[in-house]
């Protein structure tokens, strides 16, 4: 979406300028006229439910995300095909100008979003060749690299995968040497979890990993090799592997790195041991995190500092609210109508006490559906209260409906589910939902649509 200087988004953010372009939307520089602020503003388009779906699923795991290394996001909020989300706006130097005081010239590999049964079939463009770089700041890459190792460890221990760690999605501030990682539109979850049919390469082909370029899901270990290929980037003014993006992802998946040294004097050990490591062609063999740590002889991160990982504490007590939330659900087992409300103070383990009982639950029932969603106080999405349980309706229809005939799972649909559909866009991911065309006299009036819909 183009937006002109000075128009006013959602009567709030008021567009200063454009930041840059890329293959997910626009970021603009915009004044929030709310918090008094300015703010980095991106539009989204959205292209298809499944989109939207993975929109709405990035934002709300990586809205929570608190790390002085991880650009901070706002608000989601848009209609139709249209949305934004404002993030802290970060200025600075990219990483390649802070460490070597130039990017790379006449490099510049677009990212490739590529669905084909041979991983390798994308579009390439002819080999590009740069002329000899100037050397890099030894101080400025060391605290850099230890920032990024930061900043990707927080987003990993909070179960998310980068998958697109490049020199761009990384700026320095000058004033205060902060570095920080931007742009998780292509995050997802480190659990593997893929929400797309057929295989799909995404990320920058100069920094993808070998496993990527296979075809393989991305890891934790696979943003280590970026941060790998961005290293031997800052030493050396050049990537280990040159070409087209064909030929380059073809070449790690057939070779082992070149050494930084084999292209320029001045190498520090200990820095090309890193990189070497991060280049490991077999993710099992790729350093971590905290042998990174160890080898830049960086900090413990701060007790705060980071998100709440996927794991969990022990969960003791609560004896009596687990009979009466059991009582509830033979209660509504039986047909009849319950409501339970979670009462008590932020903080004293309301969340925990329900997540434990509905884990427990679908063990000893097997039958079990649980559809959980979450009201968010930053979101502006319509019908936010039950959005995210629509959410978790179209992932269990989608798995359930491959088990099924098509005449069984449009017999099994509302009559007016294009009603609902309408309300709820991400419906259309699910197939019989999206093959169902909206009668003729479909009605576009909001209170007929709610009643059809509700």
């Amino acid at each position: 979406m183009s937006l002109a200087t000075g128009a006013v988004v959602r009567e709030r953010f008021e567009i200063r300028g454009l930041l840059g372009r890329g293959g997910m939307g626009n970021v603009f520089r915009a004044f929030d006229r709310e918090l008094g602020v300015e703010v980095a503003l991106k539009s989204v388009r959205i292209a298809s439910p499944q989109a939207f779906y993975r929109l709405k699923a990035e934002f709300r795991t990586l809205a929570d995300l608190r790390h002085r290394n991880l650009v901070r996001l706002g608000e989601l909020f848009g209609g139709d095909d249209d949305w934004f989300f404002s993030m802290e706006l970060v200025e600075g130097l990219d990483f390649l100008h802070w460490v070597r005081g130039s990017s790379r010239s006449g490099r510049v590999h677009e990212t490739s979003r590529h669905s084909s049964p041979d991983p390798l079939d994308i579009d390439a463009s002819g080999p590009r060749r740069v002329a000899q770089p100037p050397r890099f700041h030894e101080a400025r890459l060391r605290a850099v690299l230890a920032q990024i190792v930061a900043g990707l460890e927080a987003l990993h221990l909070a179960g998310r995968v980068h998958r697109d760690v490049k020199p761009s999605n990384v700026v320095v501030e000058a004033d205060t040497g902060r570095a920080v990682l931007l742009d998780f539109g292509l995050a997802r979850g480190a659990e593997g979890h893929s929400t797309d049919s057929g295989r799909t390469l995404e990320g920058t082909a100069g920094y993808m990993s070998p496993e990527q370029a296979q075809g393989s899901l991305a890891t934790a270990a696979s943003d280590w090799y970026a941060l790998g290929v961005m290293l031997f980037e800052g030493l050396t003014g050049r990537l280990p592997f040159e070409g087209s993006p064909l030929e380059v992802l073809a070449l790690k998946v057939k070779s082992e790195s070149p050494k930084p040294s084999t292209f320029t004097l001045g190498v520090p050990e200990d820095l090309e041991k890193v990189c070497l490591a991060l280049l490991e062609r077999d993710p099992t063999r790729r350093i971590g995190a905290a042998e990174l740590r160890a080898l830049l002889d960086a900090p413990e991160p701060r007790s705060g500092s980071v998100p709440l990982t996927p794991d969990q504490p022990p969960f003791v007590g609560r004896t009596a609210e687990l009979v009466a939330l059991r009582q509830a659900f033979d209660d509504g087992r039986r047909g009849q109508p319950v409501m339970v409300r979670v009462i008590g103070e932020s903080g004293v383990g309301k969340s925990a006490l329900v997540r434990h009982f509905l884990e427990a639950l679908v063990e000893t029932e097997s039958t079990t559906v649980v559809l959980d969603g979450r009201c968010y106080a930053q979101e502006l999405v319509p019908y936010r209260a039950w959005d995210g349980v629509v959410d978790a309706i179209s992932r269990l229809l989608r798995r359930v409906e491959g088990q099924v005939s098509s005449a069984q799972a449009a017999w099994l649909l509302p009559k007016d589910v294009h009603a609902l559909a309408q309300v709820f866009p991400v419906l259309r991911r699910v197939p019989s939902i999206a093959e169902l065309s909206a009668p003729r006299n479909g009605t576009t009036n909001p209170d007929r649509l709610r009643r059809l819909a509700f």
